[in-house]
């Protein structure tokens, strides 16, 4: 009897345990079960923040006023050199005055390794000084006057004064190691990769720069068919500006077949004005901002939407 009361309570005390792991199986699977809840909302809340954001983003774009709009086809070429001299302060404050965003600078190198803004590598237009700038010192180019009596500036100069209130277009002159190097250094010296579209007659000029800043647009300029060609099939290549005798509407679709934009130079005239927004011209340099502004913002307006 003694022994059968012994066994009865050994088999109680099984269930009993048995009771309490299953009850301890049953919380801990619900405690998960409630501990995960809180990662499903966070990823929730994350998707519903990147729709907010890009949305955001689309809604900014859209947003954009005409003259906003219309910068961003307009590029001041040198400033504006039909009124000013050429790629001085005082060129560039009347272009930005007359509403432009995007601002040419060409730049040449000095023998001490600095890069001056100049559309000649030689400063006998500029200055009737008849050498090179790449064989004159620093102090040799800061003591140079232009015709309308204005220095010829170093980039950093024209960075220091602007800062990020503008976007500037920067054509490499030459494609030697020295200029692309103290490009490269300055850019990085000041930050100013999203504030920079780079532009070249060069191809390998821009696909060294592509592996720098992928992000920074490269411009390719063309003076013939064949170069243009030459760019079409070019990953790094954003935009293709061609002279002014080159923008043909087949032209301008061939580049926007190959997903690329399409630019020109110089673009000046009213007519010629009116031809680049009929063609669907995404960008044009041109040395007359004030004109270029007003058309887009009014005839442009409405061509291009």
């Amino acid at each position: 009897m003694r022994k059968k009361t012994g066994f009865i309570i050994a088999i109680v005390a099984l269930l009993a345990l048995n009771c309490m792991v299953l009850f301890w199986l049953v919380r801990t699977a619900g405690g998960n079960a409630h501990e995960a809840e809180p990662t499903t909302t966070t990823a929730a809340q994350t998707t519903e923040a990147t729709e907010a954001t890009t949305a955001q983003t689309e809604e900014s774009s859209e947003q954009l006023t005409p003259k906003e709009q219309a910068a961003t086809h307009v590029y001041a070429h040198r400033g504006v050199s039909g009124e000013s001299m050429e790629h001085s302060f005082a060129a560039y404050d009347k272009a930005i005055e007359d509403g432009a965003k995007y601002i040419e600078q060409d730049i040449v190198i000095s023998a001490d390794g600095t890069l001056y803004v100049s559309h000649d590598q030689n400063a006998a237009r500029m200055t009737g000084v008849n050498r090179d700038f790449s064989g004159m010192t620093d102090g040799e180019i800061d003591a140079l006057t232009t015709h309308s009596g204005n220095p010829v500036l170093r980039l950093s100069e024209v960075f220091d004064r602007y800062g990020t209130s503008i976007n500037y277009v920067i054509e490499l002159k030459s494609k030697d190691d020295a200029t692309v190097d103290a490009f490269i250094r300055i850019v990085e010296d000041y930050q100013y990769q999203d504030q920079i579209t780079v532009q070249c007659f060069l191809l390998d000029v821009l696909q060294r720069l592509e592996d720098r800043w992928p992000d920074m647009p490269k411009l390719y300029l063309c003076r013939s068919q064949d170069a243009m060609r030459a760019g079409l099939d070019k990953s790094y290549v954003d935009i293709i500006s061609v002279e002014d005798w080159m923008m043909t509407q087949d032209n301008c679709d061939e580049v926007h077949d190959h997903d690329k934009q399409f630019g020109a130079w110089p673009i000046t005239s009213e007519e010629w004005i009116r031809k680049a927004i009929d063609m669907g011209v995404d960008s044009y340099f041109t040395d007359d901002v004030a004109k270029a502004m007003e058309i887009e913002e009014t005839y442009g307006i409405e061509k291009r939407e």
